[in-house]
């Protein structure tokens, strides 16, 4: 009698513990979903589901976003081709921009937008880009009208009437020099700049006008993506990596700390923190508009892929009186 003499398959075994993960791995993902809504309670107790970002069959990587009437207009960068502006109408087409400046590809890290009555501003690294809103709307590339660097990192953009730039600090990928230790011994390295909306607008239009000067700075946090001002309050987003997004309300200070660079300093800490709750991870830039504010996610992209998979693939719409209320 032949005895079977079982063979050693090593591949097998290596299959099947590769199947057991990947099974796991769907597990989790089918779980997250109505997990993350006990995970995040307060930020789904008033956020709701909005547009589908555009530009993600594209390979962009999302990252500003503004609403102008009823158009969403969303910013970002296709890796190997540089940066686009795709604009959602009201009615769900599609239409997408190709920027340029000085008739060549942006190559910096664009990151925030924002309209600012006939014109577009778009954010990247330490550099301002202007467009016009009609050629953005309309055309399929965009030659910026007007470029300058300030003189500090232009990470995200808000405008309400002025215009607001904040920069992201977090060592070592993003390191900021606006450092300031305020009266209770906290560091911080970041700052938000508010710019006379006049003056910002002056300096686009006229290239011989010299390059807006902040009006007041105030201190930030580490890793603020974006912010939303208005009525004497300030909302930041703050993510990194795959750690839950933090929202902090502010009251915006009314007396100035001191000055830095000889512009009035303000310090946002615990004294003028209204209210913080957590959300999703990878939030980008936030955008105002009749009372809703409206912010998206990263982690959607295909470079990613996590947000597809979590279904973060769409624009979330937050009403501002319920996220500011006490």
């Amino acid at each position: 009698m032949k005895v079977k003499v079982q063979k050693n398959r090593p591949w097998l075994k290596a299959v099947q513990v590769l199947i057991a993960l990947l099974l796991a791995a769907a597990a989790l993902l089918l779980l997250w979903r109505p997990v993350s809504r006990l995970v995040y309670r307060k930020f789904y107790a008033f956020a709701a589901t909005g547009i589908r970002i555009p530009g993600l069959d594209d390979a962009l990587v999302p990252q500003g976003i503004w609403m102008d009437g009823g158009d969403t207009l969303v910013c970002g960068s296709v890796e190997g081709e540089g940066a686009y502006i795709y604009t959602v109408k009201a009615d769900g087409s599609v239409k997408k921009c190709f920027l340029t400046d000085g008739a060549q590809p942006i190559r910096n890290h664009v990151c925030g937008l924002a309209v600012l009555e006939d014109t577009v501003i778009v954010t990247a690294e330490d550099k301002v880009f202007a467009f016009s809103l009609d050629r953005i709307r309309t055309a399929s590339s965009a030659d910026a009208v007007r470029s300058f660097a300030l003189a500090q990192h232009a990470s995200f953009v808000n405008v309400d009437g002025d215009v607001y730039i904040g920069e992201i600090h977090y060592s070592p990928h993003y390191v900021c020099e606006h450092t300031h230790t305020s009266a209770d011994g906290n560091v911080t390295n970041a700052v938000l700049c508010r710019y006379d909306g006049a003056a910002f607008l002056a300096a686009i239009r006229d290239e011989n006008a010299p390059v807006p000067e902040p009006a007041a700075m105030y201190t930030l946090p580490d890793k603020v993506q974006g912010c939303v001002v208005k009525d004497g309050l300030l909302l930041t987003v703050s993510s990194w990596g795959l750690a839950p997004s933090e929202y902090r309300v502010w009251a915006l200070p009314q007396e100035a700390a001191g000055e830095m660079n000889g512009v009035p300093l303000y310090e946002l800490d615990r004294s003028t923190l209204r209210k913080s709750f957590a959300g999703p991870l990878m939030a980008e830039e936030m955008a105002l508009s009749d009372g809703t504010v409206y912010v998206m996610h990263e982690s959607a992209a295909s470079k990613y892929m996590i947000g597809r998979l979590l279904g973060y693939t769409r624009v979330f719409v937050m009403p501002w009186s319920e996220i500011t209320a006490p």
